[in-house]
């Protein structure tokens, strides 16, 4: 079994049946082109796109959509799809990059990073103590999350504001 991390570069992509078959198009070549009987891909989607709000949004929809073509090949299995996505055109004033902008300053401002890590606690506090401190050994782990958890939400959504627009 080969392990692949494959990235797709889609650039320049400005609708959905051409990230249809740019996806296809990869896990077709990436199945003909195989050393061993089968594979473990992870697709990373890079570049700069139109779409990237859009895919953003519909993110499960596009890894499922990865996992038929993967399936449909036979000798894939998908692992994951990560989307490293930027738009073509810098920030403009709108109001959705003014949220983004109010949304950063949030998660940088001490008190915020305080109300996570107290939702976080309460969370944990439902699981065994020896689990909890499976998952969060220490204060920089917790902090860890909190971040990644905060950035997380609101890049999703961003991606269903952004992605609603055309």
């Amino acid at each position: 079994v080969e392990f692949l991390h494959i990235q797709v570069d889609v650039a320049d992509i400005e609708n959905d049946d051409e990230l249809r078959e740019i996806l296809k198009r990869t896990l077709q070549d990436t199945a003909r082109n195989l050393v061993s009987e089968s594979s473990v891909v992870r697709l990373e989607l890079v570049g700069r796109t139109c779409l990237r709000w859009q895919v953003l949004r519909d993110q499960d929809v596009w890894k499922e959509v990865a996992a038929q073509y993967a399936r449909e090949m036979g000798t894939l299995w998908l692992d994951k799809v990560v989307f490293d996505l930027s738009d073509i055109l810098e920030r403009g004033h709108g109001a959705t990059d003014e949220l983004a902008g109010i949304m950063k300053s949030i998660r940088e401002e001490s008190g915020f990073s305080e109300i996570c890590r107290k939702e976080i606690e309460g969370i944990l506090q439902e699981l065994a103590p020896q689990r909890r401190a499976k998952l969060l050994p220490d204060e920089a782990t917790m902090d860890q999350l909190a971040w990644r958890l905060a950035e997380a939400g609101a890049e999703r959504i961003l991606a269903q504001m952004k992605g609603a627009t055309p």
